[in-house]
């Protein structure tokens, strides 16, 4: 989820600045465009699930087979991209708008849509 907020930060602070606008308009295709803006975000986020993964299971004493590390890298990697993509959704449904990128309504907008 911390992928999603720091991408809604991200696109609010777009938005405020006025470089939304160069971003979309750019010859790129919407592919490129999109991955681009989310990539850094969801590589954050892995590095931060995998290391978050690693310290707990050493610290709780939690064996990992080899042959599973593939598969939950591959779901991982999955997860911070669809956070990364949520946040941008929800930078697109406008909770950057108004005087600052990181409104209350934004916040009551966050908060209901994560889980828990």
């Amino acid at each position: 989820m911390l992928t999603a907020f720091f991408r809604l930060i991200g696109t609010g602070g777009e938005r405020r600045y006025g470089t939304l606008g160069h971003v979309l308009l750019s010859p790129r295709s919407r592919t490129a465009v999109f991955l681009g803006r989310v990539l850094p975000y969801a590589g954050n986020g892995l590095l931060i699930a995998v290391s978050t993964l690693t310290v707990g299971a050493f610290l709780l004493g939690l064996r990992i087979p080899v042959d599973a590390l593939p598969a939950l890298l591959l779901t991982l990697a999955v997860a911070a991209l669809a956070c990364g993509f949520f946040g941008l959704t929800l930078g697109a449904l406008g909770c950057g708008s108004g005087t600052s990128g990181w409104s209350p309504t934004c916040r009551w907008r966050c908060c209901s849509c994560s889980p828990g």
